[in-house]
C-alpha cells in the first residue's frame, strides 16, 4: 500500500481497518497516524487511520445525523440539551486527539449508504459546528487537555488534512516541539517509521480476514473474464454503431441510460467487482447471485457480439455464419460448435474470430475443443 501509493505520487493513505490488538496498542501510543516508507528509494507517505481512530469510518458515537441513524438530531434541541450534547463531542474529540500526535485531527461524518437526506446532515453539521465554537470561545465549555489552548473546527477535505499534518511535523522540527520522548510529539514520526504492510488482519481472536486473497477462485476468475469479455464488447458496440449502414445496426429505440444490450453485464460487473464482491468476503448465497449476474449479463453480450461481429466482417444481416457463438464454457472444454464440427463423418469447416481487445499486439495460443478420435496435426511453415 505504501510503495504503490507512493510511486503513484500520492502524499497520504487514509484507511479505518487494522488488527485489533495492534489498533488497541495504537491507540494507547497515541500512533494512529505516522509515515510509512515502504520503497526501494526510502521515500515515504503520511497513512493516517479514519472514524476516529476507532477501527472504521464514521461519525463519533452519538454524533451521527443521518436518515438511517438513530442518533438524535441537535436541530430543535434547547439550549441546555444541546449544551449537555456539546459537551460529549468535545469529549470525543479529547479521546480522538490523544491517540495521535500534533494538533489537527479528521472527524469522518459519513458512512456506508448514507447522506440520501443530506439537508438532514448539513443542517445538524453546521449546529455542530456552530456550536461547538461558540461555546468553547466563551468558555462556558472546557477544554479537555492542556495541550490546546484553543479549537477550530470546520469542513474540510483530505486533501488540506494532508497539508496541516505536514505543518505538525515542520513545526515540530523547527520548534523543538515537547521532548523527544513525547509521545505527542509529531517529530516522532521520522523516529519510528511504519515499514511493512498490515497484515494479518482481525477483528477479534478468532476472526481474521486475510484468507480473501485466495478465496472463491471461481468467482474471481468469472469477473476477470466477464470484465475483459465487457472490455471487448464496448468496443464491438462502438464499431457497430460508426461502421455499419443504418439498416444493419443494432437498434435501440430509447436513449435511455440502460438502452446498451451490454448493460446488463456491465450492471453485474459494476457489483461484482465492490470490494465486499471480488474479494471473496461476501456470504455464499451472495457469492452464487454475483455469479448468476455474471452469467446472465454474458449470455445477453455474447448475442449482440456475435450478431455485430457478423455484420462488421461479413457485411451481412442472414443466412451466414449463423451459428457463430462465444465458448462461453471452453474454460471446461465445452464448445458445441467445435465439438459438432469435429465428430466423425462431419463437413463442416470451423471459422475461428480471434478479437484483441488490447491496443498492442500479443500473442495467444488458441485452443477449442473436439469430438474426434483421430486427428491431424497440421504446421503452417512460412508466412
Amino acid at each position: 500500500g505504501g510503495l504503490l501509493t507512493s510511486s503513484v505520487g500520492f502524499d497520504a493513505l487514509y484507511f479505518g481497518r487494522i488488527h485489533y490488538v495492534d489498533l488497541q496498542n495504537r491507540q494507547a501510543a497515541a500512533e494512529c497516524e505516522g509515515l510509512w516508507k515502504s520503497a526501494p528509494d526510502n521515500s515515504s507517505v503520511f497513512w493516517g487511520l479514519t472514524g476516529s481512530y476507532s477501527g472504521n469510518y464514521g461519525a463519533p458515537d452519538g454524533f451521527c445525523f443521518d436518515a438511517l441513524c438513530a442518533d438524535d438530531p441537535l436541530v430543535g434541541l434547547e439550549k441546555d440539551a444541546l449544551k449537555e450534547r456539546i459537551r460529549l463531542f468535545t469529549n470525543a474529540l479529547g479521546v480522538q486527539a490523544n491517540r495521535t500526535k500534533g494538533r489537527n485531527i479528521m472527524i469522518t461524518m459519513g458512512m456506508d449508504f448514507q447522506y440520501s437526506q443530506a439537508r438532514k446532515n448539513f443542517q445538524n453539521l453546521d449546529l455542530l459546528i456552530d456550536s461547538t465554537q461558540e461555546l468553547l470561545d466563551n468558555g462556558e465549555i472546557k477544554l479537555w487537555s492542556d495541550r490546546f489552548d484553543k479549537v477550530n473546527i470546520f469542513y474540510s477535505t483530505p486533501e488540506r488534512y494532508t497539508h496541516c499534518k505536514y505543518a505538525d511535523l515542520v513545526n515540530a522540527k523547527t520548534s523543538g516541539e515537547g521532548s523527544a520522548r513525547n509521545k505527542y510529539n509529531p517529530a516522532e514520526w521520522n523516529a519510528s517509521p511504519k515499514t511493512k504492510d498490515w497484515f494479518p488482519y482481525a477483528d477479534c481472536d478468532h476472526c481474521y480476514w486475510t484468507g480473501y486473497f485466495t478465496s472463491r477462485q471461481g468467482l474471481k476468475r468469472m469477473e476477470r473474464v466477464g470484465s475483459s469479455f465487457l472490455h471487448a464488447a464496448r468496443q464491438i458496440e462502438s464499431m457497430s454503431r460508426l461502421n455499419l449502414p443504418k439498416d444493419q445496426r443494432i437498434r435501440i429505440t430509447t436513449d435511455a441510460w440502460n438502452a446498451s444490450p451490454l448493460y446488463e453485464l456491465d450492471d453485474a460487473m459494476g457489483v461484482v467487482q465492490h470490494h465486499d464482491g471480488v474479494s471473496g468476503t461476501s456470504k455464499q448465497h451472495v457469492a452464487y447471485d454475483y455469479a448468476k449476474r455474471i452469467a446472465g449479463g454474458m449470455n445477453k453480450a455474447n448475442s449482440f457480439v456475435t450478431d455485430a461481429l457478423r455484420k462488421l466482417l461479413l457485411n451481412s444481416n442472414e443466412g451466414v455464419l449463423d451459428n457463430l457463438t462465444y465458448c462461453l464454457l471452453n474454460n471446461e472444454t465445452i464448445c458445441t460448435v467445435s465439438q459438432e464440427a469435429s465428430r466423425e463423418g462431419s463437413k463442416e469447416d470451423i471459422y475461428v474470430i480471434v478479437y484483441n481487445a488490447l491496443a498492442k499486439e500479443r500473442h495467444e495460443v488458441v485452443s477449442l475443443p473436439i469430438d474426434s478420435s483421430s486427428y491431424d496435426f497440421v504446421e503452417k511453415l512460412g508466412g
